[in-house]
């Protein structure tokens, strides 16, 4: 006589995660040949990338817990879950769209917010500075770019604006 142990399938949801708002993680792991898979959640995400595979993508925008259920040939099954957890994007608030005439300056952004880092870069190239609210005086219109960064995180948010530069000068009127 010979006697079969069939062991239950074996399911790995893969490790619990973080991503930024608007991101995108794979979940599990790599198929084993003869299982089949069924993702679900809580709450329900309904842009599970293929829910039916055994690593599928996910981008949820709350924080959500995945169940994956694996089932074998023999129709045993086994579960476990993975909660991805979402971190918020940083506000961003590079200024607004301005004109000024050359040869004056204007600052951009706003006062710095502690806990985060900022970047800016311009167009023209050739502009840089990590204060959350610096003083620039173009020579051309140029458009800056603000990239502030959540220092815990790591999530960051980009904003933009336009300065033009007018080749006039500012005229005082007689009153």
């Amino acid at each position: 006589m010979t006697i079969f142990i069939n062991l239950p399938p074996t399911a790995d949801a893969g490790p619990d995660g973080a991503i930024c708002l608007d991101g995108t993680t794979q979940l599990g792991v790599a198929s084993t040949p003869g299982y089949s898979y069924q993702w679900a959640s809580v709450p329900n995400d309904t842009n599970i990338s293929s829910p039916n595979n055994s690593n599928p993508n996910v981008s949820p925008s709350v924080t959500t817990e995945y169940t994956v259920t694996v089932t074998d040939t023999n129709g045993e099954t086994a579960e476990d879950s993975v909660i991805v957890t979402v971190n918020p994007l940083p506000i961003v608030d590079a200024g607004s769209d301005d004109t000024i005439c050359v040869g004056e300056s204007i600052q951009l952004g706003a006062t710095a917010q502690g806990g985060f880092s900022y970047a800016w870069t311009s167009i023209p190239a050739g502009f840089t500075s990590t204060l959350a609210d610096p003083i620039v005086a173009p020579i051309v219109t140029t458009q800056y770019f603000l990239t502030v960064t959540t220092d815990v995180t790591g999530c960051q948010d980009t904003a933009d604006l336009l300065i033009t530069v007018e080749n006039r000068v500012k005229r005082s009127r007689a009153i």
